[in-house]
């Protein structure tokens, strides 16, 4: 992502985190690129539930996703086999949501996989033109193959792609609380009962 892309999406979800899920805090992850967000949140003794935003690297892919984790311990690494740094053009669509002595990382679009699957292609929040040439980025039911469709071939101006920052970074993050925070609070209800 251009790096002036980078910092307005970082800053918007900063800014929504900190106002709608105080109970994150900002932490350094070994785990994840330097300088880059992760946000924990301490839901029981002994777990830790995590949110990555993971600002795709590439300067000519303007998109980003949400990785979600839990472990006792730091933000997990991926399991074997599964990519490091995921991009839209590499897919793993296998079981991400497999745990591990306790741990588990894996993207947010997961939680919602019903509504893209068919698809073929895991969405990223895209801030740029897709194949078609039309904006796109979100991830709702209705724009879900827009949203996977999105690559760096038609990239938008950047005044054009920073106006796409607060839509593609509000659905996000309506995403992340109507799918992941849930899920949060399923696994420290299940490991608490396992324990």
């Amino acid at each position: 992502m251009r790096s002036e892309l980078g910092k307005a999406v970082r800053r918007r979800f900063w800014e929504r985190m900190t106002s709608e899920l105080p109970m994150f805090h900002k932490v350094v992850s070994a785990t994840v690129g330097v300088g880059e967000p992760v946000y924990r949140w301490c839901i029981a003794t002994r777990l830790h539930c995590y949110v990555y935003l993971y600002v795709i690297p590439n300067w000519d892919m303007d998109c980003f996703t949400i990785e979600l984790g839990c472990s006792p311990h730091e933000f997990p690494e991926y399991p074997v086999g599964h990519i490091a740094a995921p991009t839209p053009d590499l897919h793993v669509l296998s079981s991400h949501l497999e745990e591990r002595n306790g741990r588990v990382r894996f993207r947010l679009p997961f939680l919602y996989e019903e509504e893209w699957r068919g698809l073929g292609e895991e969405p990223f929040w895209w801030l740029t033109a897709g194949r078609n040439g039309e904006s796109e980025g979100s991830t709702s039911a209705g724009s879900v193959s827009a949203a996977a469709s999105g690559n760096a071939s038609g990239c938008l101006a950047l005044e054009q792609a920073l106006e796409q920052v607060g839509p593609r970074v509000d659905d996000a993050f309506e995403r992340l609380k109507s799918f992941g925070i849930p899920y949060f609070h399923r696994f420290a209800t299940e490991h608490r009962e396992s324990a």
